[in-house]
């Protein structure tokens, strides 16, 4: 009979409560066992599920230096005293059958800070020849040794429960069905994880809105020198003739589109790759029909189109593609 394994490494134990969480949920589909990573089997067959976890140390997995200077902050003894994550994985074996896998990680709260131990062990775990049930998820803590965040343990459960479901033919995973688990209170309205190409697209959408911001400023004051010498001409081809009327576009067309997918991407909403898509595919329009108008090229426009494209590839690679639900074994999912 098919069974998960979930595997973590914790220097605090907060890891350790996640991960018992996570196999409680699994529980109520698969047995399970969960192991911290020093006693882990390194090979996976293909009907087993593995799901792995532990800190995001530096903005990924841990190293041995790294755990080093964590039980170097701890005020007992740490959980995890030997090997990480990363070596496990790096020693893994995995069936060719494409056992099913998930990740997650902990993190704390503020600041917060690019990168995810998560992430990682799920790129290895592909790497491998595994099947992602689940994305990656990240789970907060209150400070550098814990405890655990409000409402996070009960993420965790749903987190197990949605990756049963999904390996033994139930649902998909919370991409297309709603979490019904406590949202994340450091998370206003639910939100979604933050991961590092969140971080990305919300940075440079931001940068673009604020330069946005001061490019309407400019026209609508009608500086004299915005386009350079040759301003007062440009101006007489504009809209309209009127600079203020191409400010006020700029700001529809360009630096709304840009300040709603920064904060959507900072926040991890799963609306940020829509929005993030349309801005890019905006912007690079806006400079289309900007040279269109003024007929004059700038460093600046085919700079800002490169942004364009870079917002556009960040944003429809945000969400990784889950692969499509494949049931275990007959044995497995007759048990449902």
């Amino acid at each position: 009979m098919a069974r998960a394994v979930v595997v973590y490494e914790s220097m605090f134990g907060n890891t350790q409560e996640v991960a018992r969480a996570v196999a409680e949920g699994l529980a109520a589909h698969l047995p399970v066992e969960t192991v911290e990573v020093s006693d882990a089997p390194v090979t996976v067959a293909d009907d087993q599920v593995l799901v792995v976890g532990g800190p995001t140390h530096a903005f990924s997995m841990s190293r041995a230096r790294t755990r080093q200077d964590a039980a170097a902050q701890a005020t007992a003894s740490v959980v995890s005293r030997g090997t990480g994550v990363r070596e496990y994985l790096d020693r893994l074996e995995v069936a060719p059958g494409q056992p099913w896998a998930a990740s997650f990680d902990t993190k704390v709260e503020r600041p917060r800070l690019p990168g995810s131990a998560a992430r990682a062990i799920e790129q290895r775990l592909r790497r491998k020849g595994c099947r992602i049930a689940h994305p990656a998820q990240t789970f907060r803590v209150r400070g550098t040794t814990g405890p655990l965040s409000a409402g996070e343990l009960g993420r965790a459960r749903g987190f197990g429960e949605r990756i049963g479901e999904r390996v033994t033919g139930g649902t998909q995973p919370d991409q297309t069905k709603p979490d019904q688990t406590k949202p994340d209170q450091t998370e206003p309205g639910g939100s979604g994880h933050r991961t590092t190409r969140h971080t990305l697209l919300a940075l440079l959408a931001a940068l673009m809105a604020v330069g946005g911001v001061g490019g309407a400023v400019g026209l609508f004051v009608g500086a004299p020198d915005f386009f350079g010498p040759d301003t007062a001409e440009i101006y007489s081809r504009l809209p309209f003739e009127s600079p203020q009327f191409a400010g006020a576009a700029l700001l529809v067309a360009v630096v709304l589109p840009m300040a709603v997918t920064a904060v959507l991407a900072w926040r991890g909403s799963r609306h940020a790759a829509a929005a993030g898509a349309a801005a890019g595919t905006v912007l690079v329009g806006w400079i289309i029909v900007q040279l269109a108008f003024i007929g004059a090229v700038f460093w600046l426009q085919p700079a800002c189109a490169a942004v364009g494209l870079v917002v556009n590839y960040l944003a429809i690679t945000l969400n990784r593609s889950v692969e499509p639900a494949r049931p275990l074994r007959r044995s497995v999912a007759s048990r449902r």
